[in-house]
């Protein structure tokens, strides 16, 4: 069960339960009202509108197809930077072949582990970008190919952009999440109300008490 999650059902299943119920309380009132006057109209109306608002939280299917692609493109660009990376190694080993110090500028290893980072990833597009901008003279001298200058920018811009929106697209996720979560909760507690008072008011009508059962696998969720 997921956490903050009260109940062991799908939400869809939990929305059929509730409009079921929903249509049963008119024909029961009377008898529920009588064992417990909570039971009331204003209870049908205030479960009414639980219902209401739990089927009312957008589905979020389209946002996470779009997280999830946002994703892959991310995925993509931060390989595409570490092809950048491993081509501008050669040139840059190529401008200095006796000088270890550029070339562990570079960070190999950094840039490996900045390969499952968005954030790191720009680091160290950054500081390659700062490094080829700052040797630029001895890279045209082994015809480094000036394509690889804007590259750098164009990659860092472009994730930096993809990152911003992916976040937003995270924070946008979790709100629905969070609000279905919520108004789910809300709209199993009025029904284990409802079942509860219906064990006792129709306990010698069985016929009429199994319609206000909860399922067992949903009932132990409490």
């Amino acid at each position: 069960m997921d956490v903050g999650r009260n109940y062991q059902f799908s939400d869809a299943q939990l929305i059929r339960i509730g409009s079921e119920i929903k249509n049963l309380l008119p024909l029961y009132m009377r008898q529920l009202t009588d064992h417990t006057p909570a039971i009331n109209e204003d209870f049908l109306i205030q479960f009414q509108r639980t219902l209401k608002e739990a089927k009312s939280v957008p589905a979020t299917d389209s946002l996470d197809e779009e997280i999830t692609l946002l994703e892959e493109e991310i995925k993509e660009k931060m390989e595409n930077a570490c092809m950048v990376f491993r081509s501008l190694r050669l040139y840059i080993q190529a401008a200095f072949p006796h000088d270890g110090r550029v070339w562990e500028q570079l960070g190999f290893r950094d840039y490996q582990r900045a390969s499952t980072s968005r954030n790191q990833m720009l680091m160290k597009l950054q500081e390659l970008q700062h490094l080829v901008e700052k040797h630029r003279a001895a890279l045209q001298v082994v015809h480094c190919p000036p394509d690889y200058y804007w590259q750098i920018r164009v990659l860092r811009a472009e994730l930096q952009s993809m990152g911003q929106k992916l976040n937003e697209k995270l924070v946008e996720q979790k709100r629905l999440q969070s609000l279905k979560l919520a108004r789910m909760n809300a709209l199993y507690a009025k029904l284990l109300i409802i079942s509860d008072v219906a064990k006792k008011v129709f306990a010698n009508q069985p016929q009429v008490l199994e319609m206000f059962k909860l399922p067992k696998h949903l009932a132990a969720a409490v």
